[in-house]
């Protein structure tokens, strides 16, 4: 049951920076370990070793169908480059203590993101607010 539970983001504990690196190696095909961004870095930094490329392929073609035909639609903007990501929505608590947590673990170009939502419904869909925060770059460049 704890296996099931986790393969679909139940009862794992990751942080949305986590996820978004997930997401950027997914994106790049290694990992990249985080840095603070405030004027371009002098250097890349020295990166692992890369995803197996079978790997990479098949979880780009998930992500990028969780945008086109999934759950994830919302996200999907228009223009270049595509958009790919992944869905999520996780409960915690029962009763009066229910909690759900909406993920939305993404990428598009060279920007890897997370968008977490924390409510008491379960209504709640982190795949618009990545959709409006994908528009506003978009926008914004």
């Amino acid at each position: 049951g704890q296996l099931a539970a986790e393969t679909i983001g139940q009862g794992a504990k990751v942080s949305p920076l986590g996820m978004a690196l997930v997401a950027g190696a997914v994106d790049s095909g290694v990992y990249h370990s985080p840095v603070l961004v405030s004027s371009p870095p002098d250097k890349p930094s020295a990166s692992q070793d890369p995803l197996s490329g079978s790997a990479l392929h098949s979880l780009r073609a998930l992500m990028r169908s969780t945008v086109t035909s999934g759950a994830g639609q919302s996200a999907n903007v228009s223009g270049d480059p595509l958009v790919y990501g992944q869905t999520a929505l996780v409960q915690t608590g029962t009763g009066r203590h229910t909690q759900y947590q909406s993920w939305f673990v993404g990428f598009r170009g060279n920007v890897a993101f997370t968008v977490l939502i924390a409510s008491s419904s379960h209504d709640i869909s982190a795949s618009i607010l990545a959709g409006q925060f994908l528009n506003a770059l978009q926008a914004a460049s």
